[in-house]
């Protein structure tokens, strides 16, 4: 018995140490699957940067949900982020990094239309899909796939509703310098003729930038040049500017803000200030999810999820640029399922097939749009008791 139970453990001896020299041979250890890897350039720090931080919280809560049920294709995907400080050069050097160095499938980023522009030569040119989560106006591009419409779609839209639904005819715009901005207005100059039968003109067009303190020199102009409406275009500070000496101003015409003004952070800062003034803000309905009924299945089944997980592990609330790149993620994952494998060009591929319903909206592209989301997930809304509510006539 002895005998044996030593001839057991010899052959026991010898087997494992066959087993740890296959591990070894060639010295290549035992490692766990190869790790799918998923750049995501986001602006932490510059102007931009409360766009950056929700927008990498949101991938972040994402890539753990992936990969702790399992991962995809059985392999946990791996984010790489940077800081573009938003700083278009800045981007399109994180850019460069994330493909050459990082061996990246995909991109996720940046937070701004400049930011983005700057990345997608770089992206055509190492054959890396790109996908912004912020509106780019930018012509079909093999390689980009909007997980937003750009302003030359929801410049429009919004132009439809202040003069269908308002009833405004004498438009003033006072928009941002940006080059998404810009396209947008250049849409709405392009549609304004479609109103031809209402009288619907632009009586007036002002322009700021982004780190303007005072907007009361543009805002004098439109208030001279009687206009029934404002259309503003630009991001949430300035537009706190906008709203503080529109105030002083005494002015009282409708403001009619883009969706790139539509967040929590816009709301707190002029709650107060834009009580019953007649503010609407366009924007993605995850802004008064909670507003909804509970038994609503995009709250129930989408909203309600990402809520908790974000005060679970930050101790936030929902901002919309946090659902961009949550929504980014989970295509990029989609189409990593469809193509079985991470090859960027089979990624591609797969990502003009993924159909999915996400927080803000559903996503499809085809061979000849790479706009994923329709017009109709940016609805107007207001600012009440400092927060965001459907509109209502």
């Amino acid at each position: 018995m002895r005998r044996r139970i030593t001839i057991l453990m010899k052959t026991a001896l010898v087997i494992g140490l066959i087993f740890s020299l296959l591990l070894v041979m060639e010295g290549k250890p035992l490692r766990a699957a190869e790790p799918i890897k998923i750049g995501a350039i986001v602006s932490i720090t510059g102007v931009r940067g409360f766009m950056g931080t929700p927008q990498k919280e949101a991938i972040e809560i994402v890539a753990e949900d992936v990969n702790r049920k399992g991962g995809v294709l059985g392999r946990p995907i791996e984010i790489y982020f940077e800081d573009d400080q938003s700083n278009p050069t800045v981007a399109a050097v994180a850019a460069t990094k994330l493909v050459r160095d990082k061996k990246v499938s995909a991109i996720i980023g940046s937070s701004g239309s400049a930011a983005c522009m700057a990345m997608i030569p770089i992206c055509e040119r190492e054959q890396v899909p790109m996908l912004p989560p912020t509106p780019v106006a930018t012509s079909f591009n093999k390689w980009v796939f909007c997980v937003l419409i750009d302003d030359t779609r929801h410049g429009p839209g919004m132009l439809n509703f202040m003069v269908e639904t308002l009833g405004a005819r004498k438009i003033a715009i006072l928009h941002d310098t940006g080059v998404g901005y810009l396209a947008g207005v250049k849409a709405i100059e392009e549609n304004i003729g479609n109103y031809g039968k209402y009288g619907a003109t632009i009586v007036i067009k002002e322009r700021f930038e982004s780190q303007d303190t005072n907007m009361i020199p543009q805002l004098t102009k439109i208030k001279a040049a009687r206009s029934d409406a404002i259309l503003l275009y630009g991001i949430a500070p300035p537009a706190s500017v906008v709203a503080k000496n529109y105030v002083q101003l005494g002015m009282e015409i409708p403001v009619i803000c883009s969706w790139g003004i539509a967040s929590k952070e816009f709301a707190g800062l002029v709650g107060k200030i834009l009580e019953g003034r007649p503010w609407i803000v366009f924007g993605l309905k995850i802004l008064h999810g909670d507003k909804l009924p509970p038994d609503d299945p995009w709250r129930k089944n989408l909203y309600e999820p990402f809520k908790k997980a974000l005060r679970e592990k930050y101790g936030k609330e929902v901002q919309t640029f946090g659902a961009n790149t949550h929504d980014a993620l989970r295509i990029v994952v989609e189409a990593i399922k469809i193509a079985g494998s991470d090859d960027r060009l089979a990624l591609r591929d797969a990502l003009e097939k993924v159909r999915y319903q996400g927080l803000l909206g559903n996503f499809a592209c085809s061979p000849t749009d790479h706009m994923g989301m329709p017009v109709e997930s940016v609805v107007p809304q207001i600012i009440k008791d400092g927060e965001y509510w459907p509109y209502k006539k």
